[in-house]
């Protein structure tokens, strides 16, 4: 799947929740996740990157933390949660993990296992609500369309099922990308 087409379905998801979303001045923005964070935040056409010029347009006072690194998997994130997000004191945190967790098998990933990954994410999630920030969770996408990621993305179906149960019983907004991009890809 080319990356544009990633980015663009990301974004039109969130897109289409940011008009619930209500930012204000002094807003503290923080972007948790992996590869499609970061490339969210280093691509001039990324969701993350055309997010925040449509948060400026409406608020003038609002501070983004880019946490996105390519390759993490939950166990990363929880690693550097404090330093990367909560001592920088976020009012809303949208949180993306989950690809580099499941296993894939074309990639010679083993994965994190799903119970170590439902751990640790809730331990993140435990980490968060303690800031009083605004969650917003974003499903995974599938790794790719072709059939050698075929397996990766059948495993990534129990992650993204046990990633929206936590949202939704902690009652954080939860945006699904990862069904935009299924439906662009049917």
């Amino acid at each position: 799947m080319k990356t544009a087409v990633l980015m663009s379905s990301v974004l039109f998801v969130v897109s289409s929740a940011f008009a619930r979303l209500p930012f204000v001045n002094g807003d503290r923005i923080a972007f948790l996740g992996d590869s499609i964070t970061q490339c969210g935040s280093d691509d001039p056409r990324g969701w993350v990157n055309i997010l925040e010029s449509r948060v400026r347009k409406e608020v003038d006072e609002v501070a983004f933390i880019h946490a996105g690194i390519g390759g993490n998997t939950s166990a990363d994130m929880l690693k550097r949660i404090n330093a990367d997000v909560i001592r920088r004191k976020p009012t809303w945190v949208f949180f993306s993990c989950g690809v580099n967790d499941s296993p894939n098998p074309a990639a010679d990933n083993p994965g994190v296992p799903l119970d170590k990954y439902v751990k640790n994410v809730s331990t993140i999630f435990d980490k968060l609500d303690k800031t009083g920030a605004k969650i917003v969770v974003l499903s995974q996408t599938p790794v790719m369309e072709d059939d050698p990621n075929y397996g990766a993305n059948i495993n990534l179906v129990s992650y993204n099922a046990e990633l929206k149960r936590m949202a939704l019983e902690r009652k954080y907004i939860y945006l699904d990308p990862g069904a935009a991009i299924r439906k662009a890809i049917a």
